[in-house]
């Protein structure tokens, strides 16, 4: 921020400047009682050391709010700060930490963050606060000699946040103090480090418990002392850090001649590019770097030559005859801003440039190269951070990473959940392989700008190995001496533009300083590259071929790793084969858009919980095949059946956060997933994410996964890509986690295991007994705890129960804890159960039990207790009537009375779900439309009915024999109020489709499941139950589903998918279902009766035997006449006891009234209507409209010849038996004929390469596929 905020109100809803303070009292001679705030003083400080005529530049701040100790006000109660800390950090805001400025940064150094910077600040959820602040850097001019060298868009990643970010240090500054504040932390100010020793004794040095670092702490202002123990140091103090001297670290890296003097200020010139980030470079008088900032302000980057013959020194001898006398030498304490924009015209040239307001800031800077040899003691108990750097904005974005590198891992070590030998030195050897590259990177550009011709350092092989010889991923961003700008073309990519994201900024902390510091301790042992150009053409190609190699790198984007236990290393030949992912270990991890849900889409790290250390990020493709059995040796290990496994064994859901991303919409993953129980636990334990994009554009392809394995990738806290392998190659997964984590003990593995039981039950299937060790475990180091069944549970989950006693104020007091837990998650501050635990100190179980509706154990009445409160004061009342009166009642009246209150037989239960399903239709708008009833209806293929015969009396001793094999049958269906029907799902006897059977079904949508006795069975009704969703889903409305209570109705994925599917499921109460069950009446009645008739009439034509097939040709028919809208209103009507309140079910009879005004009389027969029949159907018309002629026509005709109507009647009535009779014939000829071809046809054994449920269109397609292969 340049200046201080302008006053300003948004009365029209946008905002307007305006000329008071509104954040002030309006007047404050207002007679108002009782005003509680009180604004906070505020202060305005000068923002630049040195200023222009214009005036001077102040900036308003707030020193209550974050000045930390130093507030005027003091320090609140609250701010307690202990002597022994775990990690002591100097130099910058973290707990605790000691800062010797008095407030935070008013104006200057960095001023941009680049994508990786907020793709960090995400995970702690300050991203928005961040980038939001300042203007977005899209687009650099280059001028070279006054000419246009490139101009066009620029800073473009594939990040979320795509390029450079413009806000100053001083901003960021105050958004941590915030967020530091929310957390009661405050910056101690004023307060150095004056000396510290860490304690070399092996046992505390390599405890992690143990805090061999002591130091003491002054304040600058008081004198006062304070000695402070500390398990580990963070020194960010700078290039010239005092902890790295008293360390001995040299300082590696070169000095150069390069002065620049910084101006942040608002300008007026001619300059055509003025508010686009640049350079103008003259080969002459050096360069300028623009960056355009807030509010109209630039950051001119401007090179001083400072040397006696420069044009600075000459400029000072012309106007002032003394300035040779005294040595001709500039003092960069001397120069002033018309000085540096003297300069700036110089290389501006032929454009202009002027002061067009006070400046904001100015500083003049000497630039060196150096990077410190180690950023980690040798005992790793001490560790340096912070960068800084002149060009490409890496000063505050390095310093970030090295603190996120750093952070994850000491938080580690401290709670003992790493090995501190084999975590911490990857600190040193990743983020110091992060500066060398900065080093080089930066000083290449810097030597184009200056027009300099000093070699650039390289510093990669300076200090410990950092893990890359040999890796192509650095044989590509690493400049070599021997590569030729084509091996740079070849291995760098441009995002569609020559310039790729670059910008320059400067902090005089690290990389930067006074001639002391650019002095410090070692030599520059490396080798160098110079950088020199002829001519504007070897500029320009040498813009090209660096911002093609390096662009990316300027963002934060391209910054791997080397060799480490982190980043495993892997065989090419080994890559080339089989990559699970092709993205490598040690690079970042790609951010691609996903989706949460229907309502909710975003990108991968927004699932990222910053809490929990590694992600692994499973990717499942479509779930089925050789996926989901990779799938499946996951599930198993994340299974508290498996507690020896890698994901119990080093900490379970506190230090892994599993996201499984799979291909489709999120109800067809949902459907996938609830197929059976082989992925349960990865469904319980993961975060499920749909992948629902094109394919050129989606996760897997992003992250190019391998199509047949699916893969599972460890993501780092940091969001580097640690490892990846196939899901199922859990052993690998425990090799690389074992190189650096400490296992944990059996006994908390098996607590973990437990509460896991605790916590999923009753969402899923466990297994019939606990994890072999749970009663070893619990006997030896607690005995309090024992293994028993949970017999008030279901049977098949075995539990353990910490049966140890609480003291009844032990027990308030957890119970004050827990309704505190209970609010901050129903108010959304924590989700995490086990989390929210473990901050407030109370038992998780009981916390999960109160915040799924359990009351606690003070309030909730006893359990045998079965009479509400009203209900046993009703009997007691009567108790007392009946008394009062004389007569006490007997123990079996009181029991028979009480019955009746509570309603414990059946009727009374029917009763009270009733009301029950009254209250579910009333909430949900059901209307009949969606109110629907399923059930099952068995048929023995080949029974008919009962009928009576009648024949002459010789053959009566003859029968006809049944034709049914006896072979069982069952057909799922469902209707709605509304009188619709939905396809049915047929359940045939066998394992396996036969080709046979589709021959003769006729409908696409009919779904078969064949099954071993040709019953229902658990996966066959959830098979249904997805059928069922697929053809009455409209997306938007409940639907209400009633059923009767069958095992098969209520298994864990049939309760959990109508839950996620909007539809509420209704159980009729035991012994109802006759009673209320819709399909149970008329509709299954006639199902059976048409069914029986037509294997009569069947039978009747020549004795053929009707099986299976019969079946399935004659059901579509059967199905057609049985279930009409008006069987199936009548259905509902005379059993479900209540009907939707804003439709009536009726038989849906309409009657069709004629009045006066278009009542008809029907035509007289024509000559047409009487024509010779051609048909039975036509000859049926033709009598009727002879019986039903006007009675004139009769009497004429009886009239001319008595007795001609009933001779006529004789005559029709003859006519139409004998075309009955010839109908008949011809239709049961037919049929006896086709019959006898389908029979005498040959029949197939083929198989229907499929199992499970098959909609008959699959398997169509599937028999198709099959013949073309033969």
């Amino acid at each position: 921020m340049a200046r201080s905020v302008l006053p300003h109100h948004f009365r029209n809803g946008f905002r307007e400047l305006h000329n008071e303070p509104h954040w002030t009292p309006r007047d404050e001679d207002d007679e108002v009682e009782d005003i509680h705030y009180e604004l906070p003083p505020s202060v305005e400080l000068v923002t630049s050391s040195r200023h222009n005529h214009l005036g001077i530049n102040v900036l308003r701040t707030w020193p209550t709010m974050y000045d930390g100790t130093a507030s005027p006000h003091g320090v609140p109660e609250w701010w307690k700060p202990s002597s022994k800390v775990d990690v002591l950090i100097c130099g910058g805001p973290d707990i605790p930490n000691y800062d010797k400025a008095p407030t935070p940064l008013i104006a200057g150094r960095a001023d941009g963050v680049q994508p990786r910077f907020l793709e960090t600040l995400s995970t702690w959820g300050l991203a928005t606060e961040v980038h939001e602040e300042g203007p977005l850097i899209e687009r650099t001019a280059i001028y070279y000699n006054g000419k246009l060298l490139h101009h066009g868009r620029s800073h473009q990643s594939d990040s979320r946040y795509r390029g450079l970010h413009i806000i100053t240090q001083g901003q960021i500054e105050r958004i941590f103090i915030r967020d530091l504040l929310r957390h009661k932390i405050l910056v101690e100010r004023n307060t150095t480090l004056k000396e510290f020793t860490v304690d070399q004794d092996l046992a505390k040095l390599s405890s992690p418990s143990a805090y061999p670092v002591r130091g003491v702490i002054e304040n600058s202002l008081t004198g006062k002392e304070e000695k402070i123990e500390a398990k580990f140091l963070v020194g960010s103090d700078g290039a010239s850090s005092s902890i790295r001297r008293r360390l001995k670290i040299p300082f590696d890296g070169i000095s150069t001649d390069i002065y620049w003097g910084i101006m942040d200020c608002v300008f007026e010139t001619d300059y055509p590019h003025a508010w686009i980030f640049g350079s103008v470079v003259s080969s002459k008088y050096g360069g300028c770097i623009i960056i355009p900032r807030e509010n109209g302000y630039i950051r001119l980057y401007t090179q001083l030559d400072i040397s006696k013959t420069g044009p600075l020194a000459q400029t000072r001898q012309a106007r002032d005859a003394n300035f040779v006398e005294s040595g001709g030498q500039v003092d960069i304490h001397s120069i002033t801003p018309e000085e540096v924009l003297e300069q700036a015209n110089r290389i501006f040239a032929p454009y202009k440039l002027s002061f067009g307001a006070p400046l904001s800031w100015f500083a003049v800077w000497k630039i060196s190269e150096r990077v410190a040899r180690s950023f980690s003691s040798n005992d790793l108990r001490v560790h340096l951070v912070g960068d800084a750097a002149v060009m490409g904005a890496f000063g505050l974005n390095a310093s970030i990473l090295d603190a996120a590198n750093l952070a994850w891992k000491l938080g580690m070590t401290v709670k003992n959940q790493a090995r501190m030998d084999a975590l911490l030195p990857t600190y040193d050897r990743e983020r110091r392989l992060h500066a060398a590259h900065i080093i080089e990177t930066s000083g290449k550009y810097l030597r184009f700008v200056c027009s300099s011709s000093l070699p650039a350092a390289r510093l990669y092989h300076v200090g410990a190995d950092l893990g890359i010889d040999g890796m192509e991923e650095f044989e590509r961003i690493i400049d070599h001496p021997k590569n030729d700008g084509q091996s740079a073309i070849r291995h760098g990519q441009a995002n569609g533009h020559i310039v790729n994201g670059h910008v320059i900024s400067g902090s005089p902390s690290n990389g930067s300083g006074s001639d002391e510091e650019a002095n410090d301790d070692g030599e520059c042992s490396t080798s160098a590259e110079k950088v020199s150009f002829k001519s504007s053409e070897d500029a320009k190609a040498f813009i090209y071929d660096f911002f093609r190699r390096h662009g990316q790198f300027l963002l934060g984007v391209d910054a791997p790793y080397g060799v480490s236990c982190l980043n495993t290393g892997v065989n090419k030949v080994e890559w080339q084969k089989f990559p699970p992912v092709q993205v490598r270990n040690g690079v970042r991890a790609p951010n691609p858009r996903v989706c949460f849900d229907k309502e909710h889409m975003g990108y991968l790290y927004d699932k990222f919980d910053g809490a929990i250390p590694f992600h692994l990020v499973v990717f499942g493709w479509d779930l089925l095949g050789t996926v989901r059995k990779q799938l499946g040796r996951l599930s198993k290990a994340l299974s508290p059946a498996d507690p020896d496994s890698f994901y119990w064994k080093y900490g379970g859901s506190k230090l892994f956060n599993i996201i499984l991303v799979a291909r489709g919409t999120p109800w067809e993953i949902q459907e996938a997933l609830a197929k059976d129980n082989e992925l349960l636990a990865l469904q319980e334990k993961a975060i499920v994410l749909s992948d629902d994009r094109a394919p050129d554009e989606d996760a897997h392809n992003t992250w190019g996964v391998h199509h047949r394995t699916g893969a599972m990738v460890v993501v780092r806290p940091d969001l580097w890509v640690g490892f990846s392998a196939a899901p199922g190659e859990v052993e690998k997964f425990t090799d690389y986690f074992g190189t650096f984590l400490v296992a944990q003990d059996k006994f908390r593995r098996y607590r973990w295991a437990r509460d896991y039981y605790l916590e999923a039950y009753p969402r899923h299937i466990s297994p019939s007994s606990p994890p072999s060790g749970w009663e070893s475990a619990g006997a030896q180091r607690t005995p309090e705890l024992n293994v028993q069944n949970c017999k008030n549970r279901n049977p098949a989950i075995s539990n353990v129960q910490n049966t140890a006693k609480m003291t009844a104020e032990q027990y308030k007091k957890e119970e004050e804890l827990i309704t505190k837990a209970v609010h901050a998650y129903k108010h959304g501050k924590i989700k995490n159960i086990s989390k929210l635990a473990r901050e407030f100190g109370v038992s998780r179980p009981r916390l999960y039990r109160q915040i799924n509706g359990t009351p606690s154990r003070s309030t909730r009445l006893a359990a045998n207790r079965l009479l509400s409160i009203d209900q046993e004061k009703a009997l007691f009342l009567w108790h007392q009537y009946l008394d009062n009166m004389g007569a006490a009642p007997t123990p079996r009246q009181i029991e028979e009375n009480a019955n009746y209150l509570i309603m414990k037989d059946w009727i009374g239960q029917a009763l009270r779900a009733i009301i029950d399903l009254k209250i579910a239709m009333n909430n949900l708008k059901i209307t009949p439309a969606n109110l629907w009833s399923f059930d099952e209806t068995g048929f023995i293929v080949g029974q008919g009915k009962k009928e009576a015969v009648v024949t002459a009396y010789p053959k009566t001793s003859k029968r006809i024999s049944s034709l049914s094999s006896r072979e069982s049958l069952t057909v799922v269906k469902s209707i709605n109020a509304e009188g619709k029907v939905i396809p049915p799902l047929i359940i045939p006897k066998g394992v396996v489709h036969l080709e046979e059977w589709y021959k003769y079904i006729k409908d696409e949508d009919w779904l078969i499941a064949p099954a071993l006795n040709g019953f229902i069975t658990d996966e066959i009704a959830f098979e249904w139950l997805q059928h069922f969703n697929r053809f009455t889903d409209d997306g938007k409305n409940w639907r209400l589903l009633i059923m009767d209570n069958h095992t098969t109705h209520l298994t864990i994925p049939f309760l959990n998918y109508y839950k996620m599917c909007r539809i509420q499921v209704f159980a009729f109460p035991a012994h109802s279902t006759h009673l209320l069950q819709p399909l149970d009446g008329v509709p299954f009645q006639q199902y059976k009766h048409v069914h029986g008739r037509v294997v009569n009439k069947i039978a009747r034509l020549g004795g053929f035997d009707f099986d299976k097939n019969d079946f399935f040709q004659e059901l579509h028919d059967i199905r057609i006449e049985t279930f009409t809208p008006r069987i199936i209103r009548h259905g509902w009507k005379d059993h479900l006891m209540v009907q939707p309140e804003d439709a009536i079910i009726d038989d849906g009879n309409t009657l069709k009234i004629y009045g006066e005004n278009n009542d008809t009389i029907p035509s007289s027969p024509t000559i047409k209507s009487i024509s010779p029949p051609s048909s039975v159907q036509k000859l049926r018309r033709y009598v009727n409209k002879i019986e039903k002629s006007p009675d004139g026509i009769k009497d004429i005709l009886d009239e001319s010849s008595p007795g001609l109507i009933r001779r006529i009647k004789t005559v029709n009535q003859g006519s139409l038996i004998m075309a009955d009779l010839g109908e008949l014939h011809r239709e049961n000829f037919t049929r006896i004929r086709d019959t006898a071809e389908r029979k005498a046809g040959k029949k197939t054994k083929r198989q229907v390469k499929a199992v499970g449920a098959l909609y008959v269109k699959d398997a169509n397609r599937l028999i198709n596929a099959a013949m073309m292969e033969i």
